[in-house]
């Protein structure tokens, strides 16, 4: 049977469509599932990148507060702790004199007054308890009793020179190993400076310097 025949008949006619329709749903269906495929790495990549950003970001954010416990853990460690008055006061002034050359500034009088040291209030005993103590008890009171107490004087001082050199001198101060507490600060014009005709100012500081004294 010729080839042109065969196709013409009917029969054949209806095959050769059932077989493309086969090969369509099949190459439909193929390319379902490699679009699938497709779609599924990508997914799978994006969320492969989401989770490495949030473990870097994570592990930054653990190195910054590592790094401000260290820093932190260092402030506390060079914290000069001495009594404020005496041989801490002392040390407070030349730090003073040190931070107002390193900012170009002149430093004032520096006045420190009398300490007075923190006394603990009484804490009343629980209610249906009596107030003698037990050995446990007084054994902790007599270590505390023992132990340095909190002591703090007033301390009063001033700079003169340009606003940008006082700005950095408090920074700088904000970071000194003594233990101050700025209270007051009053920002006043004190005259020209002679060489540039710039303004310069002076800043009159009030605060607490604290320190740790004998039990």
């Amino acid at each position: 049977m010729r080839s042109d025949l065969w196709l013409a008949q009917h029969k054949t006619g209806q095959g050769l469509n059932r077989v493309l329709r086969v090969a369509a749903c099949v190459t439909a269906i193929w390319a379902l599932v490699v679009a699938h495929g497709l779609w599924t790495t990508r997914k799978a990549l994006a969320d492969a990148r989401a989770e490495s950003a949030s473990a870097t970001h994570e592990a930054v954010k653990i190195a910054q507060d590592l790094k401000q416990k260290q820093a932190r853990s260092a402030a506390i460690d060079l914290a000069d702790l001495a009594q404020p008055e005496g041989a801490g006061g002392a040390r407070f002034i030349q730090h003073l004199s040190e931070l107002a050359a390193r900012s170009r500034l002149q430093l004032l009088a520096v006045k420190i007054g009398q300490a007075d040291q923190d006394k603990p209030e009484a804490v009343a005993p629980p209610p249906g308890t009596t107030a003698a103590p037990n050995a446990a008890q007084a054994a902790a009171s007599s270590a505390h009793s023992q132990s340095p107490s909190w002591k703090h004087t007033s301390v009063e001082f001033a700079v003169v020179g340009r606003y940008p050199d006082v700005s950095g001198f408090m920074a700088d101060l904000a970071g000194s190993p003594r233990m101050v507490e700025i209270t007051s600060l009053q920002l006043t014009r004190h005259s020209v400076d002679r060489k540039t005709g710039g303004a310069l100012v002076q800043a009159r500081l009030q605060g607490t310097l604290y320190g740790l004294g004998d039990g």
